[in-house]
């Protein structure tokens, strides 16, 4: 039996800004996500870790610390992180890139009861936009490529909403062929041009058909 009277349960979670990432602990009955958009301008973290990024400053620590939402760019849960960029494998029309610089993101939306990605965007409303499968990095600051399954993205920071399809743009073709611009580079590089953002999985980075 749960005692009304004990304290609500924590989530750690994690807060990315423009020069720190900051882990805590906060209170989220209702997910991540209710739990961002129904806080005010400011975010306490319980227990909290912060971090510098390019910094040789040790990481800071405190019993608690207040983050600036208008400042926080993505937010996780602190648990639920991988390495590498191999995303699962899902193929729909939902998928986008979003850039809020220094980040890149990655991922699904839900469309709910709209038709298309498009209609969704001239509806998407709330301080942060929940992204699933989500894959995001920063070269800006170095910060390699980590998968989640929910990323809150700030809305307002987004510079670039955009459909996105995870393509390997140079498959089926050998060193050989690289080297020479023959028809075949010309079709690959035509075929990307489809009006969506294409992953090129050697180089590592979004390209509109970059040849």
């Amino acid at each position: 039996m749960v005692d009304p009277a004990a304290p609500p349960a924590l989530t750690a979670v994690r807060l990315y800004t423009e020069h720190y990432l900051v882990r805590g602990r906060i209170s989220t009955p209702h997910g991540l996500l209710e739990a961002l958009n129904d806080a005010g301008d400011e975010l306490v973290l319980e227990d909290a870790f912060f971090d510098e990024f390019a910094s040789r400053e040790i990481v800071g620590q405190a019993p608690f610390a207040q983050v600036n939402l208008a400042m926080a760019i993505l937010a996780a849960l602190d648990d639920e992180f991988e390495d590498g960029a191999e995303p699962r494998e899902r193929a729909s029309g939902d998928q986008v890139m979003i850039g809020a610089p220094p980040y890149r993101v990655t991922g699904h939306v839900e469309l709910g009861n709209q038709r298309d990605l498009r209609q969704l965007l001239d509806r998407m409303s709330g301080r942060f936009i929940e992204v699933t499968d989500a894959t995001f990095w920063s070269e800006a600051l170095n910060e390699p490529r980590k998968r989640t399954s929910l990323l809150a993205v700030n809305h307002a920071r987004a510079h670039v909403v955009a459909p996105f399809e995870e393509r390997d743009v140079w498959a089926g073709v050998d060193d050989a062929t690289l080297r020479r611009p023959d028809a075949s580079i010309l079709e690959i590089a035509e075929s990307a041009q489809a009006g969506v953002w294409v992953m090129d999985s050697d180089v590592g980075s979004l390209a509109r058909g970059e040849s």
